[in-house]
């Protein structure tokens, strides 16, 4: 449906309450909130450059108009030529504005285009990188296209076909809102913000999850990257149409406050991302690899809208701007991500898993993340400063993923994007304390990893490591830049190392950037805090072969080359001196109860916290005395209260069942609890339950 452009204002509002659920008045709105942004700047930059080196055919010589790269297209430069003289062109603010030199050249650099119709053999250049770039040139450019232009860029515009899912389906769904308003038609852009405000829903597809984290490319977390897309595009279109007759319900608002604030922002350290929840962009350069910066832009969106959580936005971009430590304080799992995140003011630590419910790994799209196999093998990032691992990648050991356990082949495996063969991977939470456990299985490995997440201490155990390959095993501790000195204690003795290589398997506990590793229960301790060399080409091919050198610390333990049921056991404490770490390993308040094949256990006794991870039906006694006994496997976190206990329970295979749980207390008080756990899209949430002890 079309309307007259002319009709004055108040009948518009009328007509639009009376008679049609939208107008062309609103799109007269929304035309002007898509421009505004891209002239505001009035920068100027090169365009006189582009104006006067551009040849008489419309072409330029600074662009590969052969290039067949599919992932830094070369050619797509020359649009992007265009949308930057278009800015100069629009803005009054520039030099430029209204400048005939300047328009000539567009028109002849679109003519160039036009006639050469560039296609690029990745569908995502065709379909979305040309066409979203060409339609806001076409918006700015809109009054001096003839007839001829504005069809064949029509065209192009019209390859953004709405049929995708996720991030895709908003990115082409927002080229096509561009298209129906250059096209004044209201009916196409309802349809684009319809697809856009219909993918913002809780799905089991590609999207967000109902524990607010995000999949793309399949069941793949991708809370960053893609997901940074779609929290990006939804915002700026909420915004765009915001107070007209397209506006988004409260109920979409809602759910896109949700992926940020109870999903995305548990994914941050200050302004970094968690790199488990990046996907392939983790082989990127620079800011692209692990910068969260890009979420500022969508807080000061949503921050345009009424959300009802405007504290909380708040709160998170001031995190993101540096004012604060962090944003959250506390733990959270996400059941449909298999991640675990810990929060306190001064660190942050994640632990990553995968099962036959999810894909480790975005495969090598684009040349990009080639090493990348490792990434979900019990990945463990320690961050304090937010810096410990940004543009660290070129010169990883990717055999040495901090956390995971590895077997060491001559080889990389030939798939890197698979999914687990096991079942057993899950986590419970009650919001502050948590525990995290996963059987690792690949190609002849097998491994029962936990984390116990408590104030300011991980304790990490693995038991029942096998393999029978011969390759030799490992595990790692971290690997990360090194900065500062690095702390050894051993038998009594403690000592600075030098830089090299260091085996330390009479080590205590190690100290490197106010990070204290402590050690209980470990096979061979090998250290290295030495310069490493590599190239960002080695992860993906579309980068520089430049070698790069950083110096690197790397911890890690070996299990032998024919590993029969190896266990280890050693605690991460952030934000401590080498004294407070001397003194806590002396006498500490988290101590291994048990770590074998069946059940995993670690008690805070300071604080009156029990994990427990029953990796079969069993029972186990708290330090108190009291006994825990579960009839089906589960995870645990008992926690003291004055009342009695609070007992939560989560099952790591994801199913809806019941778990017993039979509670014994000293002065022989019994009670037995039953857990009745979700399935479907909650399935792998946590349950807690009060217990009065009289």
């Amino acid at each position: 449906m079309k309307y007259i452009r002319c009709m004055p204002l108040f009948m518009i509002m009328f007509f639009r309450i009376a008679e049609a659920p939208c107008s062309e008045y609103d799109l007269s709105v929304i035309k002007t909130r898509i421009i505004t942004p891209m002239i505001s700047s009035g920068r100027t930059g090169d365009i006189q450059q582009l104006i006067e080196s551009q040849t008489k055919d419309g072409s330029w010589p600074d662009v590969n108009y052969t290039d067949e790269n599919g992932g830094n297209w070369a050619t797509s430069k020359h649009v992007s030529h265009l949308f930057f003289l278009a800015q100069g062109y629009r803005s009054k603010n520039s030099t430029f504005y209204g400048d005939d030199k300047c328009r000539n050249a567009i028109s002849l650099g679109l003519d160039f285009w036009f006639k050469n119709d560039f296609i690029n053999s990745n569908w995502w250049w065709n379909q979305i990188g040309i066409p979203g770039r060409m339609a806001r040139t076409l918006l700015l450019f809109e009054d001096n296209l003839t007839a001829e232009q504005c069809a064949k860029g029509i065209d192009i515009l019209k390859r953004s076909k709405i049929r995708m899912t996720g991030a895709n389906l908003v990115d082409v769904a927002f080229i096509t809102l561009m298209r129906g308003v250059l096209e004044n038609d209201t009916e196409t852009v309802q349809n684009a913000v319809d697809s856009i405000a219909g993918e913002i829903r809780i799905t089991t597809d590609e999207g967000i999850q109902a524990d607010f984290s995000f999949h793309q490319h399949g069941a793949l977390l991708y809370n960053h990257g893609y997901g940074a897309v779609f929290s990006s595009k939804c915002g700026e279109l909420a915004e765009l149409v915001a107070g007209t007759s397209f506006a988004f319900p409260p109920e979409k608002i809602a759910l896109m406050s949700g992926l940020i604030l109870d999903g995305t922002r548990w994914m941050v350290r200050k302004s970094t991302r968690d790199y488990g929840a990046t996907g392939r962009g983790l082989t990127r350069r620079a800011g692209e690899s692990g910068s969260a910066a890009y979420i500022g832009g969508i807080l000061d969106t949503m921050l345009k809208i009424p959300t009802g959580r405007e504290s909380d936005f708040i709160a998170f971009k001031e995190q993101i701007d540096g004012v604060r430590e962090s944003s959250v304080i506390g733990n959270r799992y996400f059941w449909r991500g298999e991640i675990m995140t810990h929060h306190r003011d001064a660190f942050y630590i994640s632990a990553r898993m995968y099962s036959d419910r999810l894909f480790n790994t975005d495969g090598a799209h684009n040349g990009e993340g080639l090493l990348s196999h490792y990434l979900c093998d019990g990945c463990t990032y320690i961050m304090q400063r937010g810096k410990e691992y940004h543009n660290i990648f070129p010169v990883w050991d990717w055999r040495k993923i901090p956390g995971t356990t590895v077997e060491i082949q001559a080889a990389f495996p030939e798939k890197i994007k698979i999914r687990g063969t096991g079942t057993f991977a899950g986590g419970v939470s009650d919001g502050m304390y948590g525990v995290a456990s996963f059987d690792l299985e690949r190609e002849g490995l097998a491994a029962r990893k936990s984390w116990f997440f408590f104030d300011d201490i991980v304790v990490c155990l693995g038991s029942g490591i096998s393999s029978e390959t011969g390759n030799p095993v490992l595990t790692t501790l971290n690997q990360c830049f090194l900065n500062g000195d690095v702390t050894v204690a051993a038998k009594g003795s403690i000592s600075t190392v030098k830089e090299g290589d260091h085996a330390l398997d009479s080590a205590d506990w190690i100290h490197h950037d106010r990070i204290a590793y402590l050690l209980y229960d470990s096979p061979a301790v090998r250290l290295s805090n030495r310069s490493e060399t590599g190239s960002w080409n080695s992860i993906s091919r579309q980068a520089s072969k430049n070698s790069i050198e950083h110096t690197v610390f790397t911890l890690w333990l070996e299990h032998g080359n024919t590993p029969r049921s190896e266990t280890y056991a050693y605690g991460i404490m952030p934000d401590i001196s080498k004294e407070k770490a001397a003194s806590y390993y002396a006498n500490p308040s988290v101590s291994v109860l048990k770590n074998s094949p069946d059940i995993q256990i670690v008690a805070d006794s300071e604080r009156g916290i029990t994990g427990i991870a029953f990796l079969n039906t069993g029972s186990t006694e708290l330090p108190d005395g009291t006994t825990v006994t579960v009839d089906s496997p589960c995870l645990a976190l008992v926690a003291e209260k004055a009342h009695g206990y609070d007992i939560s329970i989560a099952d790591p295979e994801n199913r809806q069942t019941t778990v017993t749980v039979k509670l014994k207390v000293k002065t022989a008080f019994e009670i037995e609890l039953f857990f009745k756990l979700p399935g479907g899209i909650y399935a792998g949430k946590t349950l807690t339950q009060r217990v009065a002890v009289k």
